[in-house]
């Protein structure tokens, strides 16, 4: 059509542009890529983690019925999901979904998913999540993505008051006072005196 926008088409995922009327460019096929992040990480047990997943479509084609699938791990607790791009939330408790009706070539959305970590001390969560469409999809190696996230206890502080001496029977002194670790721990606290 001697008119560049409608004769080539640029695939992100090539150096170069490709002639929009040749076969070398599947044009009914969509290439879904999927990313996906945490933080903070390591998290402390009791706080939330903020999961970012990036959804882009790298085909030519338009893909139909986009959906992703995150199902949480044991070790976290589902708290909200916003998505962006007129995409949509949904799934019960940690099972969760985000679809969106159509995505265009080049296009993307995002949906942030925030969870409370759970634990225990020293528990790596590995989370992973999915997309597909009802278009398909040329290259399906990239269709999912894994975040992994340290989960740790709450940083300890410990104080101990002031020591008080009392006289006991026979001679003896008793030495009173209190130690405190906040948060409350399982850890060994010892005291010297």
């Amino acid at each position: 059509t001697n008119d560049n926008s409608a004769d080539f088409f640029h695939n992100a995922s090539s150096s170069n542009p490709q002639n929009s009327a040749s076969g070398c460019l599947n044009t009914s096929s969509a290439d879904l890529s999927i990313t996906k992040t945490d933080s903070p990480d390591p998290v402390t047990i009791g706080q939330n983690i903020t999961y970012t997943i990036t959804v882009l479509n790298n085909g030519a084609a338009t893909a139909q019925n986009v959906s992703v699938t995150d199902n949480l791990p044991a070790e976290v607790t589902f708290v909200s999901c916003t998505p962006t791009g007129g995409a949509t939330c949904g799934g019960t408790g940690n099972n969760r979904t985000v679809t969106l009706a159509s995505l265009a070539s080049g296009a993307s959305f995002t949906a942030t998913i925030v969870a409370t970590a759970n634990g225990p001390h020293g528990t790596t969560a590995s989370n992973t999540a999915t997309v597909s469409s009802t278009t398909a999809d040329a290259n399906s190696s990239n269709d999912s993505a894994t975040a992994t996230t340290l989960m740790q206890e709450p940083t300890p502080s410990l104080s101990i008051n002031d020591v008080t001496l009392t006289e006991g029977t026979g001679g003896t002194t008793n030495f009173v006072f209190t130690v405190t670790l906040t948060p409350a721990s399982s850890q060994t606290v010892t005291v010297n005196y």
